[in-house]
């Protein structure tokens, strides 16, 4: 992230000859950013599809089998998602919310000046 903003943060700094030099840099974080938060927004996504059919599985289960109704409840009643810091689950608006604010306020802090 931090390689991002510098690289938009250079480009509104840099002389014509670096222009080139300073899109590949950014271009290269962003792709490294993006194949980060998109693999763990895809995960989060097939998790909660997952959960979604695994709780729908003990209505299908005969009433005889109540410890594997006891086993599916305990395994899947808690809530495990990949996070930011434990702060922000990982989807797909935090993957456009983060390129778009980290190439933003580089261009915006570069040309503050000028």
């Amino acid at each position: 992230m931090i390689g991002s903003f510098r690289g938009a943060y250079m480009m509104a700094f840099s002389i014509n000859g670096e222009v080139l030099s300073m899109a590949c840099y950014t271009s290269y974080h962003m792709l490294n950013l993006l194949l980060l938060i998109a693999s763990a927004s895809i995960t989060n996504e097939a998790k909660d599809k997952t959960k979604r059919i695994i709780n729908s599985l003990p209505y299908r289960i005969p009433a005889l089998c109540k410890q594997i109704r006891c086993m599916i409840k305990g395994n899947y009643e808690q809530d495990n998602s990949l996070t930011l810091w434990n702060f922000c689950v990982l989807n797909r608006s935090t993957l456009t919310t983060s390129v778009g604010t980290l190439l933003t306020y580089g261009i915006l802090l570069g040309t503050l000046g000028k």
